[in-house]
Protein backbone atom coordinates (compact mmCIF):
# COMPACT_ATOMS: atom_id res chain seq x y z
CA UNK A 1 0.00 0.00 0.00
CA UNK A 2 1.35 3.37 -0.98
CA UNK A 3 1.46 6.32 1.38
CA UNK A 4 -1.42 8.12 -0.34
CA UNK A 5 -3.59 4.99 -0.20
CA UNK A 6 -2.79 4.47 3.48
CA UNK A 7 -3.57 8.10 4.26
CA UNK A 8 -6.87 7.88 2.38
CA UNK A 9 -7.77 4.69 4.26
CA UNK A 10 -7.00 6.31 7.64
CA UNK A 11 -9.03 9.38 6.69
CA UNK A 12 -12.00 7.20 5.68
CA UNK A 13 -11.82 5.28 8.96
CA UNK A 14 -11.71 8.49 11.02
CA UNK A 15 -14.69 9.86 9.07
CA UNK A 16 -16.65 6.65 9.75
CA UNK A 17 -15.85 6.81 13.48
CA UNK A 18 -16.85 10.48 13.73
CA UNK A 19 -20.09 9.77 11.87
CA UNK A 20 -21.09 7.18 14.49
CA UNK A 21 -20.14 9.11 17.63
CA UNK A 22 -23.03 9.74 19.99
CA UNK A 23 -22.79 13.41 20.99
CA UNK A 24 -24.61 12.93 24.30
CA UNK A 25 -22.24 10.11 25.27
CA UNK A 26 -19.20 12.31 24.61
CA UNK A 27 -20.74 15.09 26.72
CA UNK A 28 -21.34 12.62 29.57
CA UNK A 29 -17.73 11.38 29.32
CA UNK A 30 -16.46 14.96 29.53
CA UNK A 31 -18.69 15.59 32.54
CA UNK A 32 -17.39 12.46 34.32
CA UNK A 33 -13.78 13.48 33.71
CA UNK A 34 -14.30 17.07 34.84
CA UNK A 35 -16.19 16.08 38.01
CA UNK A 36 -13.89 13.24 39.09
CA UNK A 37 -11.81 13.72 42.22
CA UNK A 38 -9.21 11.33 40.75
CA UNK A 39 -9.07 9.37 37.50
CA UNK A 40 -7.82 5.80 37.53
CA UNK A 41 -6.99 3.88 34.36
CA UNK A 42 -6.65 0.11 34.09
CA UNK A 43 -6.18 -2.45 31.37
CA UNK A 44 -4.15 -5.63 30.92
CA UNK A 45 -1.71 -6.46 28.12
CA UNK A 46 -1.96 -4.19 25.09
CA UNK A 47 -4.99 -2.49 26.61
CA UNK A 48 -2.85 -1.72 29.64
CA UNK A 49 -0.22 -0.08 27.46
CA UNK A 50 -2.90 2.07 25.85
CA UNK A 51 -4.18 2.92 29.33
CA UNK A 52 -0.74 3.97 30.55
CA UNK A 53 -0.29 6.27 27.56
CA UNK A 54 -3.75 7.73 28.16
CA UNK A 55 -3.01 8.33 31.86
CA UNK A 56 0.22 10.13 30.98
CA UNK A 57 -1.67 12.33 28.51
CA UNK A 58 -4.28 13.14 31.17
CA UNK A 59 -1.54 14.16 33.62
CA UNK A 60 -0.04 16.41 30.93
CA UNK A 61 -3.46 18.04 30.61
CA UNK A 62 -3.60 18.66 34.36
CA UNK A 63 -5.93 15.85 35.43
CA UNK A 64 -5.18 13.85 38.61
CA UNK A 65 -4.71 10.54 36.76
CA UNK A 66 -3.24 7.27 38.02
CA UNK A 67 -2.63 3.79 36.63
CA UNK A 68 -4.15 1.05 38.78
CA UNK A 69 -1.52 -1.45 39.88
CA UNK A 70 1.41 0.95 40.16
CA UNK A 71 3.15 1.12 43.52
CA UNK A 72 2.43 4.85 43.90
CA UNK A 73 -1.27 4.62 43.03
CA UNK A 74 -3.58 5.75 45.81
CA UNK A 75 -6.76 3.81 46.62
CA UNK A 76 -9.90 4.29 44.54
CA UNK A 77 -12.75 5.94 46.40
CA UNK A 78 -16.11 7.62 46.12
CA UNK A 79 -16.24 10.48 43.59
CA UNK A 80 -13.37 8.95 41.61
CA UNK A 81 -13.57 7.83 37.99
CA UNK A 82 -12.23 4.46 36.87
CA UNK A 83 -11.61 3.95 33.15
CA UNK A 84 -11.35 0.26 32.25
CA UNK A 85 -9.96 -0.88 28.91
CA UNK A 86 -10.41 -4.40 27.54
CA UNK A 87 -11.04 -5.53 23.98
CA UNK A 88 -13.10 -8.51 25.08
CA UNK A 89 -14.45 -6.85 28.20
CA UNK A 90 -13.95 -10.15 30.00
CA UNK A 91 -10.26 -10.02 30.99
CA UNK A 92 -10.40 -11.32 34.57
CA UNK A 93 -8.29 -8.69 36.39
CA UNK A 94 -10.11 -5.88 34.57
CA UNK A 95 -13.53 -7.44 35.25
CA UNK A 96 -12.64 -7.83 38.94
CA UNK A 97 -11.55 -4.19 39.04
CA UNK A 98 -14.97 -3.19 37.68
CA UNK A 99 -16.68 -5.00 40.56
CA UNK A 100 -14.35 -3.48 43.16
CA UNK A 101 -14.69 0.04 41.74
CA UNK A 102 -18.48 -0.27 41.81
CA UNK A 103 -18.39 -1.46 45.43
CA UNK A 104 -16.17 1.50 46.38
CA UNK A 105 -18.62 3.98 44.85
CA UNK A 106 -16.49 5.12 41.91
CA UNK A 107 -17.95 6.01 38.53
CA UNK A 108 -16.87 3.65 35.73
CA UNK A 109 -16.23 4.17 32.03
CA UNK A 110 -15.51 0.98 30.10
CA UNK A 111 -13.81 0.96 26.73
CA UNK A 112 -14.46 -2.38 25.04
CA UNK A 113 -15.38 -3.98 21.73
CA UNK A 114 -18.06 -6.05 23.46
CA UNK A 115 -21.18 -4.13 24.61
CA UNK A 116 -22.48 -7.26 26.39
CA UNK A 117 -19.28 -7.78 28.38
CA UNK A 118 -18.71 -7.87 32.12
CA UNK A 119 -17.01 -4.47 32.23
CA UNK A 120 -19.74 -2.88 30.07
CA UNK A 121 -22.43 -4.15 32.45
CA UNK A 122 -20.66 -2.61 35.46
CA UNK A 123 -20.02 0.71 33.72
CA UNK A 124 -21.89 3.95 34.15
CA UNK A 125 -20.94 4.51 30.54
CA UNK A 126 -19.25 2.29 27.98
CA UNK A 127 -17.57 3.14 24.70
CA UNK A 128 -17.09 0.71 21.84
Amino acid sequence: MKFEEALSHIKDQIHEILKNIEKNKIEKIIELFLNARNIFIYGAGRSGLVGRAFAIRLVHLGFPAFVIGETITKPVGKNDLVVLISGSGETIPVAMTAEIARRLGAKIISITANPDSHIARFADLFVI
